[in-house]
């Protein structure tokens, strides 16, 4: 056996901000695939949740792999998304998806 350990390393992304994007294998209306970009610091995105405006609750997302999460039957129309990091409580403001058809 072999004994790994990892260290996390705190990422800068001088001039970007978080993106959010809709990847290409989502289908509207009956799958939703995206994934974060230019996460700076050294927190990890631990949860994900996406807010259906008809039944006034929040539906949380799986993590499929690295920084990509996915939604099978997302609310139709605009997307409002929210995340949590594991670095403490604080949990940023949602993010509003306008248009992903």
């Amino acid at each position: 056996t072999l004994d790994v350990e990892y260290d996390r390393v705190s990422c800068q992304y001088p001039g970007k901000t978080l993106l959010l994007k809709v990847l290409e294998d989502s289908r509207y209306n009956s799958y939703l695939s995206m994934q974060f970009l230019h996460q700076a610091g050294s927190y990890d995105i631990t949860a994900v949740q996406v807010f259906d405006d008809e039944n006034l609750e929040w539906l949380p997302c799986l993590r499929a792999y690295g920084a990509v999460w996915n939604l099978s039957k997302p609310p139709k129309g605009p997307l409002t998304v929210k995340f949590l990091l594991d670095g403490g409580p604080c949990a940023p403001a949602p993010i509003l998806v306008s248009q992903w058809i």
